[in-house]
């Protein structure tokens, strides 16, 4: 199957493929890619409301801010 980038950045992922996978409207994604062998890979992960569990499946480990009260503070 070959899919189409479109000028906003999309791509159609096609029905067969969806229903095979199980796929869904809201459903959410880590993207892997390669520059050089010019591979991208969709893992579906589960829903971000379990966000642990979607922190653990990222393949590559990033720093997580310490929170600062000031950010969340009214302006006025």
């Amino acid at each position: 199957m070959i899919a189409t980038l479109s000028s906003r950045g999309r791509i159609v992922i096609p029905q067969a493929v969806r229903e095979r996978c199980g796929l869904g409207e809201g459903d959410h994604f880590v993207i892997e890619d390669d520059p050089e062998t010019q591979v991208v890979v969709l893992r579906k992960v589960k829903n971000p409301g379990q966000w642990f569990e979607v922190y653990s499946q990222c393949p590559d480990s990033f720093p997580i801010p310490a929170r600062r009260k000031e950010l969340y503070r009214p302006k006025g």
